[in-house]
């Protein structure tokens, strides 16, 4: 048995929960600490350890992209040995709020070919132990949903139209018991890098308790 380090506190009252972890091979991910000590790993990978060449070095997971197919599944396969896990499912990530289910049939789906991947979803949900689950995003956010009482686990790109369209509020009415999910943010774009129009702030306002943030406010 292993313990886990504890939270590391800042002058600012800040706690961090993701730890920066080197893997291996020079692959590097953020781990949630609080849903590792509840039983999950969650891990959100950083670009360096893969085979890619620019501008997709090197560590690049998509299959959506122009990048060499194969760079892309050594990839992949470089990112399951780092992590000790099977080949993960994705989703087909078309800008919505379906949630696709996967259990032991569909582990791996879209692993090695995009077309296999679950159609028209946004967010994947398992509830089998040792079954992987991935999103894949560059500035939309990454979010992990799970509920250790129930075992459920639940991944969300979450882009703006997602979000809009009510992703995460879908994602979360999938668990038995709201109140019991634990949630992890990973790394994404952020206000200072990515300015909207009036017309996006106010679609994804709407869906969130608060309104998003615009010039003035």
């Amino acid at each position: 048995m292993t313990s886990l380090p504890t939270p590391t506190h800042h002058p600012e009252g800040r706690v961090d929960v993701l730890e920066r972890r080197e893997l291996g091979r020079g692959i590097v991910a953020l781990v949630s600490r609080p849903l590792e000590s509840a039983g999950f790993l969650v891990a959100f990978t950083e670009r360096s350890g893969g085979t890619s060449a620019a501008p997709y070095r090197s560590l690049n997971l998509s299959l959506a992209t122009d990048d060499a197919p194969e760079s892309v599944r050594e990839n992949r396969r470089r990112a399951c040995d780092a992590l000790s896990i099977e080949r993960f499912a994705t989703g087909e990530q078309v800008h919505g709020a379906r949630i696709g289910r996967v259990g032991p049939k569909r582990a791996g789906a879209g692993f090695e070919d995009r077309s296999d991947s679950v159609a028209g979803t946004d967010a994947l949900l398992t509830t089998s132990r040792g079954v992987a689950i991935g999103v894949l995003v560059a500035d939309c956010v990454p979010i992990a949903l799970a509920d250790p009482l129930s075992g459920r686990l639940c991944v969300i790109h979450a882009g703006w139209r997602g979000i809009a369209a009510g992703v995460v509020s879908t994602a979360i009415g999938a668990f038995p018991d709201p109140s019991s999910v634990r949630v992890a943010i990973g790394p994404a774009i952020g206000p200072d890098h990515y300015e909207v129009g009036q017309d996006v702030a106010l679609e994804t306002g709407s869906s969130s308790i608060s309104p998003a943030p615009s010039r003035g406010s």
